[in-house]
């Protein structure tokens, strides 16, 4: 191939710049291609190229010309004195400057080559140049550094992905104003107009993580001051409010800041009262960035004002004396907080000023970082004591058993109290500060208290001070006496925190800004508890996550730590899925098959359309099969774009799904759209774990939890609910990432019955006081906005549902035909076979969906002994995850595209979110909102242009004794068709319509009224008839006037142990099917921990919940011998002969003497 000349290819690459410039609107590269004849490869190579010279951009898929103009200087001339300026210049530049900077170069080699002829410093200039060319070169920033010039000069609005220093990236667009380099770590700033505060804002260009031009120009504003607005700054940072700064310099450098004028407000006069000083005074906006420059000064400078700053610079020069070991050794010197396997310690007071770090950002969160820092400070404050130390030393073998100090660490373990005396402290501090201080005492104390064993009761029910006893708990118990003497810096940083009247901030936020219109003593009391449960969450993952860092340094790198994958870039992903799902549809034939489709796509539109609206709870009802899945996550990334600044930024979005057996089908759905296969977990984050041990060490425990660390992630609603309501540590720790969050409830309808209240309170508290987003999705809405009692319902209007016109969408999407057929007395086993045989022959696939495993099990068997030729199928959780999703996807769903013949028995679990489409369904008469769900399994798709059957049916044979509250729904929907039958002109003539399920939900909760609350009594443990609401709220029962009125008065313990999402209490055991085989055996041998979380973490697919108790399903296998424990752990599997492959666990064996072999 002849090789093109250099002539050649600079015309090319001239020609496609003019063509674009001809363009004002841009040109796609396909668009250039057809005009210049230019082949896409070369035209690309031209275009990158235009690009690196600051001649193009790209906007999108669209490339734009700029104004692009060589700037040529006329001819003047200089005297030697001014040319020597501009050398003075480029040496400043030169020393100033830690990366190679091209354009910089360059400009200095032609001044160089210009000043040479008249031999007056150009050599110098020259090798000035050289300098910076020797400067390593960083790719990324020079496209940074170019973009912001070209921003600047042509007036073009940039895109930034901005990372700063502490924070998490973001995206915001950004119109520069100036450009200022600065000395202090050899840097350039840009100050200018941030779309995300909507307000000028200061950059620092090495935080930029990327910078594209815009086709948006901007003009910059007059009353900007440009450089005047950096005169009350030191470098960069600038502002309104100054502040005072007066330095006392010692004499050996008083010469030295006398020669030079430091700042334009400086005065300088000899000190008074030190002869030979000199005080040095300023008015800066910020003193951060001058911090260097005192630094600079060393022992010769001493801060007199500002405080603030003073005590800076203390905390340095004792991390300085320490560093150096040129302090005498002090008691907290010797003071430990942990000590890790290879001998490293961490310091008490380290681990103190760490945790507090992270505790203030996290309560920040909800406008509390005071709060959360001071819990960090004092949430350790009793390991000072020698008792604990002793015991902490003898653990970790810094003791030997000879010397005299060592004690017995096993029998001690969990024995020496180092929380009671951090929460001594703050009370002590605040109690006597008025109402205001004594309600933010008792909150700190709480939740300082607490942070190993879960909020203590305030109140116990029997109305006993468990608070009281707890602050006053003897010294010589909780060494608070002793702490202060050892950690007096640690009291002094509490002191400076409370100079400040934060308790009138924290009293205006509890009492006031808390405050809804439609709430009550009781409601206002439960949110406050929330409220005390969330600075826990704070404090909790503060101290484990800074633990778990320490203990294993390597796991830290392991964590997203909330920088994710920009909102933009995951909608742009979802968008792509969009315009395919409107290629398709546009192909498809006319028929309900494509009246389904543009239906779904009506339905993400508005939600599309939604996304603008302000955080709060929404409604998002649409009929099984209608898309709401994508389409609410369509919702929540255009939510979380339009909510990007300071104050509403959200961080993440939660998908909570009623059962495990459905998340990973919609986690996988998700992840195929949003991450790439180098992206695993940085996107799509499920959690549902089964097996991390109750009573594992912490190690352990940091290590196989997950804090919900995503910015999408899936988990159910028992671990939604456990993170806001159950007892200990462990989920209360995630609790405080569910603020700034879009929750997305899918099939909300499910939540059960007697938590209503309590989540009703929930969601209100995290919409209203945690800037969270709540949709509420569902087929079949349930009327938690038009609850009996006022004051616990939700506020739903009109304009927080998503669907304008609910009933018409329903009615458009109705692709079934629904037949009731209740015969008295109900029908056998036998005669639900011949139904099934006779939907078979009339629409070729039959799903029977009953309310218990023993009957989906009788009924399989009973079809299975007719041998109808016909594939046959049983899916219950009696089957792990693993195997239910392999057969419904390799069998089943086969089967179906294929259009064979099929039936299916299963239980309810396939009801909510599996995307499954048969002919015919047969239901067992439940609640009307369980039908529904099931006859959303009947022409999902709407491929069958004679619509689908459904059969509801009583079954004889099936016991609901166990499950009381399907019992009660099935009599209301009994109730309810009988009035549909009698007048369906009433109902819209749709037995499963919106108005017939809105009839069988106001009977069903008016029968439930009394259990909404989660009612408790003698078998919890509870001397009297009480609720979990109350417990949590104002303790009505227990409270008699002992405690002030605006005190906690709370059992949060006792309620916590009390309350369980899931009547009876499951465990999961892992099965031998599949991979379930060799994780079993894996997990059986030796192995390290990381092994054994990612063990762990696959396990959950092969693992089955059984019932625990007496006569529990999991004890009788354990008696039978079927289920053996792995080594030490709470990890149990299930033997091979206890497992069949077509129907799952068993109690008798099936056969199967297969062995595991270790």
């Amino acid at each position: 191939m002849a090789k093109v000349d250099s002539g050649t290819i600079e015309r090319s690459r001239e020609r496609v710049f003019l063509t674009l410039r001809q363009y004002p609107n841009g040109l796609a590269e396909a668009e250039l291609e057809q005009i210049t004849h230019i082949q896409r490869r070369t035209l690309n190579n031209y275009l990158r190229a235009l690009e690196d010279e600051g001649k193009v951009y790209k906007d999108g898929i669209y490339w734009f010309a700029l104004p692009f103009d060589e700037l040529r200087l006329r001819h003047f001339e200089l005297s030697p004195e001014e040319a020597m300026t501009l050398y003075l210049a480029t040496r400043l530049l030169a020393k100033n400057h830690d990366k190679r900077n091209e354009p910089a170069e360059t400009a200095l080699m032609r001044l160089a080559a210009a000043l040479t002829t008249k031999s007056i410093a150009g050599r110098e200039i020259h090798q000035a140049a050289q300098e910076l060319a020797e400067r390593p070169k960083q790719a990324e920033y020079d496209q940074i550094f170019r973009a912001v010039m070209q921003a600047y000069i042509y007036r073009h609005v940039l895109h930034l992905t901005y990372e700063p220093l502490k924070g998490k990236a973001f995206e915001t667009d950004f119109a520069p104003y100036l450009i200022e380099p600065s000395a202090i770590g050899m840097t350039t700033y840009i100050i200018g107009q941030s779309s995300i505060v909507n307000a000028i804002r200061t950059y620092k260009l090495e935080r930029i993580r990327a910078a594209t031009l815009t086709r948006q120009e901007y003009a910059i504003p007059r009353e900007f001051r440009g450089l005047d607005l950096l005169k009350s700054a030191w470098s960069v940072i600038y502002g309104a409010e100054l502040v005072t700064v007066i330095l006392r310099f010692g004499p050996k450098v008083r010469k030295r800041v006398l020669e030079t004028r430091w700042h334009f407000s400086e005065q300088k006069d000899d000190d008074p009262d030190h002869p030979g000083y000199l005080l040095w005074q300023a008015q800066v906006a910020d003193t951060t960035d001058m911090l260097p420059w005192i630094r600079g000064w060393g022992a010769d400078v001493e801060v007199v004002e500002p405080q603030e700053l003073r005590n800076a610079l203390t905390r340095e020069a004792q991390k300085l004396a320490e560093m150096y070991k040129v302090m005498t050794a002090t008691a907290k010197d010797n003071l430990i907080a942990h000590r890790r396997k290879d001998g490293e310690e961490q310091l008490l007071v380290t681990h103190l000023l760490e945790a507090s770090q992270l505790a203030e950002s996290f309560a920040a969160k909800i406008g509390l970082p005071e709060i959360g820092k001071i819990m960090g400070l004092l949430h350790d404050f009793g390991k000072a004591s020698k008792e604990f130390q002793d015991y902490l030393r003898s653990a970790t073998g810094l003791k030997n058993p000879d010397e005299d100090d060592y004690v017995d660490y096993e029998a001690r373990k969990g024995k020496i109290d180092h929380s009671t005396a951090g929460a001594q402290l703050a009370y002590e501090k605040l109690a006597h500060r008025g109402q205001e201080g004594k309600i933010l005492a008792q909150f700190l104390s709480l939740a300082i208290a607490s942070h190993h064993s879960g909020l203590i009761d305030c109140l116990k029910p029997d109305g006993a001070n468990e608070f009281k006893r707890r602050i006053e708990k003897a010294d010589n118990d909780t060494h608070l006496k002793e702490a202060r003497n050892k950690l007096p810096h640690i009291e002094k940083q509490l002191d400076e925190i409370l100079s400040k009247p934060i308790e009138t901030q924290f009293y205006q936020v509890v009492f006031e800004a808390m405050t809804e219109d439609n709430d009550s003593k009781d409601t206002r009391w439960f949110k406050r508890g929330l409220l005390a449960r969330f600075l826990l969450s704070c404090l909790l993952e503060a101290d484990r996550l800074n633990t778990a860092n320490f203990e294993n340094p390597r796991d830290e790198a392991m964590r997203n730590d909330g920088k994710y994958i920009p909102w933009d870039i995951l909608i742009e992903r979802l968008e792509v899925k969009y315009t395919e799902y409107a290629q398709e549809t546009s192909k498809m034939q006319p028929g309900q098959a494509l009246e389904v489709n543009q239906l779904r796509a009506q339905v993400a539109q508005a939600c599309l359309d939604f996304a603008i609206k302000p955080k709060g709870i929404y409604q998002l009802t649409v009929p099984t099969g209608g898309g709401k899945t994508l389409a609410s996550l369509r919702f929540a990334l255009h939510h979380a774009r339009a909510h990007t600044n300071d104050d509403e930024k959200i961080e993440r979005i939660f998908y909570i799904v009623p059962y495990i057996t459905i998340i990973d089908q919609n986690a996988d759905e998700v992840r195929k759209i949003l991450e790439k296969a180098d992206e695993r977990d940085q996107v799509v984050l499920e959690h549902h774990s089964n097996f991390v041990p109750s009573h594992d060490t912490r190690h352990r425990y940091n290590l196989l939890a997950q804090n919900w660390d995503a910015p999408i992630v899936f988990t159910t609603q028992v671990q939604f609910l456990e993170a806001l309501f159950s007892s200990g540590t462990r989920d209360a720790r995630r609790m405080h990432q569910l603020a700034n969050s879009v929750i997305i409830f899918d099939e909300v309808q499910t939540i059960p019955i007697k938590i209503t209240h309590m989540f009703n309170a929930a969601l209100r508290f995290l919409t209203h006081d945690c800037g969270a987003t709540v949709v509420l999705c569902t087929a079949t809405q349930p009327p938690l906005d038009k609850l009996p009692n006022e004051y616990r319902k939700l506020a739903i209007e009109r304009e927080h549902k998503i669907i304008k016109d609910e009933p018409t969408l329903f009615k458009q999407l109705k692709r079934v035909e629904v037949h009731v057929e209740r015969k008295p007395g109900g029908m056998s086993n036998a005669e639900i076979a011949d139904l099934a045989e006779k939907a078979l022959q009339e629409k070729g696939s039959v799903l029977i969906v009953v309310n218990t495993r023993p009957s989906a099990l009788a009924l399989y068997q009973e079809i299975k002994a007719r041998k109808l030729g016909v594939p046959l199928y049983h899916l219950s959780t009696n089957m792990c995850p693993a195997h239910r999703m392999a057969v419904l996807e390799r069998q089943i769903k086969r089967k179906l595209k294929a259009k064979e013949p099929v039936i299916c028995v299963s239980t309810q679990l396939i009801e909510a979110g599996v995307d499954i489409d048969f002919g015919a369904v047969i239901r067992a008469l439940a609640g009307l909102d369980s039908i529904a769900q099931s006859a959303g399994r009947c022409n999902r798709h709407g491929m069958r242009e004679d619509g689908g059957s459904v059969w509801v049916v009583r079954l004889k044979e099936e016991n609901l004794s166990r499950l009381p509250d399907i019992e009660i729904g099935l009599t209301q929907a009994d109730t309810v068709l009988n009035w549909f039958k009698k007048n369906p002109a009433n109902y819209d003539e749709d037995a499963l319509g919106l108005k017939t399920i809105e009839k069988y939900y106001s009977l069903y909760f008016k029968r439930q009224e009394s259990d909404l609350n989660y009612p408790v009594g003698l078998k919890d443990g509870i001397d009297h008839d009480d609720n979990l609401f109350n417990l949590l709220a104002r303790n009505v029962h227990a409270y008699k006037g002992q405690v002030d009125e605006r005190s906690l008065k709370q059992s949060f313990m006792t309620a916590s142990k009390i309350f369980c999402v899931i009547d009876s209490p499951t465990i999961g055991v892992i099965v031998p099917i599949g991979e379930g085989r060799r994780i079993i055996t894996a997990l059986c041998s030796n192995i390290d921990i990381r092994q054994k979380r990612e063990l762990l973490k696959r396990a959950q697919r092969y693992s089955v919940q059984l019932y625990r108790g007496r006569n529990g399903q999991f004890e009788t296998l354990q008696k039978k011998g079927a289920i053996h424990q792995i080594k030490d752990d709470e990890i149990f599997y299930l033997v091979p002969d206890h497992y069949d492959k077509e129907i799952g666990w068993s109690e008798e064996p099936t056969g199967d003497q297969e062995l595991l072999c270790f």
